[in-house]
């Protein structure tokens, strides 16, 4: 009878120090900013200038020149790769001033990969910009993925 209590005794305290228990969890995750987010659904619904207009606005990119020579990236990318289908959120990292987001663009051919580092602006959110790091596909040069971690250390040297 001891062995049969101490087995249920064993039983509750595994189940409440292992159990999944969400109400009580707190997401410390960090979010991908809204405007990556609003600019990924622009481009599925209303193309790559809609896109790149919601990627910039606000930021010191937003110029015509900078804006001009990534929607004309975009233009020549999608006559390589194909009609754009979707995307995957690869990482996540978040400062106290920063966020950066690392994100697959699946295309019909080939996917690409697209890093946004954003700058916190107080309680309104982020601005930020965004690089190509690398396309799959696109002969010897190319063959290896440019990383986030490669990203932060040019940026950083």
């Amino acid at each position: 009878m001891i062995r049969v209590k101490r087995m249920v005794a064993n039983l509750i305290i595994f189940l409440v120090c292992f159990s999944p228990v969400t109400t009580f969890a707190v997401n410390n995750s960090p979010a991908v900013p809204s405007y990556v987010l609003s600019g990924l659904a622009q481009y599925g619904t209303n193309g790559y200038k809609a896109a790149v207009q919601t990627w910039l606005v606000g930021s010191p990119y937003e110029n015509a020149t900078a804006m001009a020579s990534n929607i004309a990236f975009f233009v020549n990318f999608e006559k390589l790769a194909g009609s754009y289908r979707s995307y995957d959120i690869l990482m996540v990292k978040e400062t106290v001033s920063s966020n950066v987001t690392y994100i697959r663009m699946n295309y019909e051919r080939l996917p690409c990969y697209i890093l946004f580092s954003s700058i916190k602006r107080g309680t309104h959110g982020f601005w930020g910009e965004f690089a190509w790091t690398g396309c799959s596909g696109l002969g010897p040069r190319n063959r290896s993925v440019f990383t986030p971690e490669d990203h932060l250390l040019t940026t950083l040297a």
